[in-house]
């Protein structure tokens, strides 16, 4: 049985921060345009031009969007833990 290093702990914080403000910065770039696109699909939807199949996939996607924060930190959460098994199995 090996010591315990904790030399990286410290570096897997600092990444998940990181990440954490990225994927914020992401989130606060890309809102304006995804409320832009979606003003404008919601004003051909009103004129009528817009057909089932898109009107289905647009909230499909929109309800993507809005899963996205959840689907960032499940990612970051599985690095960590992959990371933190991988320390684990090195040490």
């Amino acid at each position: 049985m090996g010591t315990f290093d904790d030399s990286g702990i410290a570096y897997g914080i600092g990444v998940l921060m990181i990440f954490l403000v990225t994927c914020t910065a992401i989130m606060i770039v890309f809102t304006p345009m995804i409320n832009g696109i979606i003003a404008q699909h919601n004003a051909q939807v009103d004129a009528g031009s817009v057909s089932e199949q898109r009107k289905n996939s647009t909230a499909w996607t929109v309800t993507m969007w809005q899963s996205l924060p959840i689907w960032m930190l499940m990612g970051g959460l599985v690095w960590g833990v992959v990371r933190a098994l991988e320390v684990r199995e090195s040490g």
